[in-house]
């Protein structure tokens, strides 16, 4: 982290409430929506680790879309694998965050948490109920 000292680990941490610009051509985005549609959201943070600026193209030309990044644009805050894509690796809620939800407030800063939970006990629970079906049919 630029503010950061790679010699010095005590106080380093990056701390506090900080913006996450949603980028151009992310209005698809699962993680956007979950947060209605906006341009930028605030979101606390405690951490000292990032991903490496090195591998940011890498990890993009197999897939991986940034699609926050902090107000400076050095710092990728939210990733995600698009829901379907036709090119490259896909996935309906593969998504990442630098952030830190805080359950106090879950209604604004856990809802694409919550969504994503929600999400998979329908899956889970729907899958669960065609493999009833299917091995019931399958007996006749």
């Amino acid at each position: 982290m630029p503010e950061g000292s790679r010699t010095h680990f005590g106080g380093t941490m990056r701390l506090g409430l900080r913006p996450t610009l949603f980028q151009a051509n992310t209005e698809r985005s699962v993680v956007r929506k979950l947060y209605g549609g906006g341009t930028e959201i605030f979101e606390r943070h405690r951490h000292r680790y990032e991903i490496n600026p090195e591998y940011i193209q890498r990890l993009e030309a197999k897939g991986l879309q940034f699609v926050g990044r902090d107000d400076k644009g050095e710092r990728m805050e939210i990733f995600e694998l698009p829901s379907k894509s036709e090119t490259g690796p896909s996935h309906p809620y593969y998504v990442g965050v630098q952030y830190h939800p805080e359950l106090k407030r879950c209604a604004r800063l856990f809802g694409e948490f919550l969504m994503l939970v929600v999400l998979w006990i329908l899956v889970r629970h729907f899958w669960d109920l065609w493999l009833l079906v299917r091995e019931s049919w399958m007996k006749y």
